[in-house]
C-alpha cells in the first residue's frame, strides 16, 4: 500500500526524508485538491485533408476514408481517466474514434470506439483509461467519419494528475 492508503515509510527521529516520500506527499496533495478535471477538446482543432469543418467548428465528413487528426495537449504527468466523444452519424457507415500515442517513428492505439448502428447526436465514452502521459511521446484522437453526412463536434477528456 501507499499514499493516500497507507504510509510509504515510517520514519524515527533523525531519520533523512526520503524524495520519494516527499514527492507521493505533494502528488497526494495535488490530486487530493484538484481531483478530477475534464477538458473539452473542439473537433475544430483537428487537421485533415479533405473532410469539411462547418462554421461552427464540427466536422463534417465528405466520403469514406477520411480522417481528421486532433491533439491532445496535456501536460506531461497528467493521466487520461476518460474520452467521451460527441458525433453525429447521420447515414450509413460508422464512426470510429482512437486515442493514440505517438512516438518518434511509431504509434500504438490506446482506445477505440465504434459507432455503426446509432443515427443522431451520440455521447460515447471510451473504456477506463489509466494512460499517464510520458515524456517525448504525442498524444492524438483520429476520427474517421465513413460517410458524407457523419459529423464529429468535440471530445470531453477526463483527467487527473497521479
Amino acid at each position: 500500500m501507499s499514499l493516500p492508503s497507507s504510509r510509504n515509510t515510517t520514519y524515527v527521529a533523525a531519520d533523512p526524508v526520503l524524495s520519494n516520500d516527499l514527492n507521493a506527499i505533494q502528488d497526494t496533495i495535488i490530486a487530493g485538491k484538484h481531483g478530477d478535471m475534464e477538458i473539452a477538446i473542439a473537433g475544430g482543432a483537428a487537421t485533415a485533408a479533405t473532410a469539411l469543418i462547418s462554421s461552427a467548428g464540427v466536422w463534417q465528413f465528405t466520403g469514406a476514408g477520411e480522417v481528421v487528426i486532433i491533439p491532445i495537449n496535456l501536460p506531461v504527468g497528467k493521466r487520461i481517466k476518460l474520452i467521451n466523444h460527441r458525433f453525429n452519424r447521420a447515414g450509413s457507415g460508422s464512426m470510429t474514434m482512437r486515442f493514440m500515442s505517438v512516438a518518434v517513428g511509431a504509434s500504438t492505439n490506446i482506445n477505440t470506439v465504434s459507432d455503426a448502428a446509432t443515427t443522431g447526436w451520440q455521447a460515447v465514452n471510451s473504456a477506463v483509461l489509466a494512460t499517464v502521459l510520458a515524456t517525448g511521446v504525442r498524444y492524438i484522437l483520429e476520427v474517421s467519419g465513413n460517410n458524407a453526412v457523419n459529423r464529429y463536434s468535440h471530445a470531453v477528456i477526463t483527467f487527473d494528475h497521479p
